[in-house]
């Protein structure tokens, strides 16, 4: 606003008085009978190495990115703060979600900073573009589309979405929240069926321990044939 483009003019003019000796005809506190506009011209020391063109500006900016206080109140008054929260949060996102908060989200930093820093972190980490970081398991799976690099194959496990790992939507088994880092064993936990353990060279077969055995997914259905009662079951 222009009142906070003329607060910014006096802090810059104040602050030049200051390195000036403590008078300078610009300063509206100063008698203009006894100061008059003799004193030495802003544009008159640029010459001096501690005092280069756009110090007064320096700090300025170095102020308002300090958010530094007077009396309690903003440098220049009806700033909004940042620092405490909307910074912080910014700051926590790139550290943690790294190349996936690229490009960073203002609605998602504004919905964070609104929250307590103890939320907002637990949100962070509960994020997919988080946890989607440690996605070891399928990192050399097939893209099946490269508009929709989330939809990804395996020859042994077929076709799956994996954007929020470690939730992964399976063709025959829905969702599904996996515990592993390598293809060749890891558990998985389904709503239904409980936990169970497979691997690239067992699946469909599965360890159930819900069944207390092994278990087998049909390829065409929802359901699995269980070892332990020579049973097919629905799920």
């Amino acid at each position: 606003s222009f009142q906070q483009m003329f607060q910014a003019s006096k802090r810059m003019v104040k602050y030049f008085k200051t390195i000036n000796g403590g008078q300078y005809w610009e300063d509206g506190d100063l008698n203009d009978d006894a100061v008059g506009d003799s004193s030495v011209q802003r544009r008159d020391l640029l010459v001096a190495p501690e005092r280069l063109a756009g110090e007064c500006a320096l700090e300025l900016v170095t102020k308002l990115a300090m958010e530094t206080k007077e009396s309690g109140l903003p440098y220049i008054l009806y700033t909004d703060t940042y620092r405490d929260k909307l910074y912080k949060i910014a700051t926590f996102v790139q550290l943690l979600w790294r190349e996936n908060a690229d490009p960073v989200n203002d609605a998602d930093i504004k919905r964070l900073a609104a929250m307590s820093s103890t939320e907002a972190i637990k949100e962070i980490l509960n994020d997919y573009r988080y946890t989607s970081r440690f996605n070891l398991i399928w990192q050399d799976s097939s893209v099946v589309d490269s508009n929709t690099p989330s939809w990804k194959k395996e020859e042994w496990f077929g076709y799956f979405w994996d954007k929020h790992f470690p939730w992964v939507y399976h063709e025959t088994l829905g969702w599904i929240y996996l515990a592993g880092v390598s293809p060749t064993q890891f558990w998985f936990h389904h709503d239904t069926l409980g936990w169970l353990w497979t691997g690239a060279a067992h699946y469909p077969n599965a360890y159930s321990n819900t069944e207390n055995g092994w278990i087998y997914f049909s390829q065409t259905q929802k359901a699995y044939f269980s070892h332990t009662t020579n049973t097919w079951k629905a799920f």
